[in-house]
């Protein structure tokens, strides 16, 4: 009985060193792990520097498909008293006060545009009152405007923007 119980004990205490070290090389594994999550992201945890990355991600500007430098000069030599800056900014000034009139549902808010985009927005805010649903954009920022295709179809011209817009949906 003496031997039996020395035998268990010594199982015992080889069991407890092997959950011991394996307690201290996890403990150590988690300690690296903290330590690249704070040099990568600034946080305790990969998986908080993870949703950290995709945030950031969400709210980085995206590129637009820029075809300024291409269609610009066929601009200009149709239209020759045509400003490029003037008319960027009234582009992204039609955009702006888009979504600020969804936003408020006040289709009286877009000031500019053609009679097109105000009935589109007037259907638009129609069909969210009939749904019961409201759209809130908060902290607008338009960082990049450029043309994007300049058409000449039976007569008529047309000059495309494209935005990248930062928003809070």
């Amino acid at each position: 009985m003496n031997e039996r119980m020395t035998g268990a004990i010594v199982i015992l205490v080889l069991i407890l060193i092997i959950v011991g070290i394996c307690c201290c090389i996890f403990c150590r594994i988690r300690e690296r792990f903290r330590r690249l999550a704070k040099l990568l992201w600034g946080t305790e945890s990969v998986a908080a520097g993870i949703d950290r990355m995709q945030m950031e991600y969400s709210h980085t500007p995206k590129s637009v498909s820029a075809a300024t430098r291409m269609c610009l000069p066929r601009i200009v030599r149709d239209f020759p008293s045509f400003q490029y800056d003037e008319m960027k900014e009234r582009a992204e000034n039609v955009l702006i006060s888009y979504l600020r009139s969804i936003d408020v549902m006040n289709g009286a808010m877009l000031t500019e545009g053609t009679a097109e985009l105000k009935n589109k927005l007037s259907m638009q805010i129609e069909m969210l009152r009939a749904e019961g649903r409201r759209l809130h954009y908060d902290k607008l920022k338009v960082h990049q405007t450029e043309i994007n295709q300049y058409r000449k179809v039976k007569g008529r011209c047309s000059i495309i923007f494209q935005s990248a817009v930062e928003y809070i949906y």
